[in-house]
């Protein structure tokens, strides 16, 4: 197999980033397209996660030239944030959690299966800081006008293969709409869960 350079993007106002207000998905496509462009990557296969694959979606909309594939993993689609909010809350994990301590638990055993490395946990502590800040809010409220979350039908027009990835116990992301936006975007789409 050929070697594959892996890029890790953190856009602007999530996690690690310094500007700490939310821009929308407009700018964060022109950020991915800058920094494609800064990176010398006139096209690449995206691999995004969670609302990352709302972005990417939106770039390869956008930049239909500049994405070979896309890979959408834990990606809510067709969902409302309160149904991704509720199903995590209804998850086996999320039971038990009662204090941000135990929350903060709970987040660390859905991405971790065993001890992380240094690295690794610092950046998720950060990740966790970021989520249980007044930012996060600010994000969501922000990401969260009807207009802004691309549909089906902008996955329709999309010019690159797709494919939608996902765990079966993920409590972030629902297959069974996962295989109904698949079913949708092409009734002859292969599933496997």
């Amino acid at each position: 197999a050929p070697k594959r350079r892996l890029f890790y993007i953190d856009l602007r106002g999530r996690f690690m980033s310094r500007t700490k207000q939310p821009v929308g998905f407009d700018q964060d496509v022109r950020d991915l397209a800058a920094v494609m462009t800064t990176l010398g990557l006139e096209s690449a296969d995206l691999f995004a996660h969670s609302h990352g694959g709302f972005v990417a979606a939106a770039f390869a909309r956008a930049y239909p030239g500049r994405v070979k594939k896309l890979i959408l993993c834990a990606t809510p689609w067709g969902e409302t944030q309160e149904e991704v909010d509720l199903r995590v809350l209804k998850s086996p994990a999320a039971a038990r959690a009662e204090t941000t301590e135990d929350r903060r638990r709970v987040r660390e055993s859905l991405y971790f299966f065993g001890l992380p490395d240094k690295e690794s946990k610092r950046y998720y502590d950060k990740v966790i800081e970021w989520h249980e800040s007044t930012v996060a809010d600010e994000f969501r409220r922000a990401y969260q006008a009807p207009a802004a979350v691309p549909g089906i039908e902008e996955l329709k027009s999309l010019k690159c293969p797709l494919m939608f990835l996902a765990g079966r116990d993920d409590p972030h992301t629902s297959t069974v709409k996962l295989y109904e936006a698949s079913r949708e975007l092409d009734p002859q789409a292969r599933v496997a869960v």
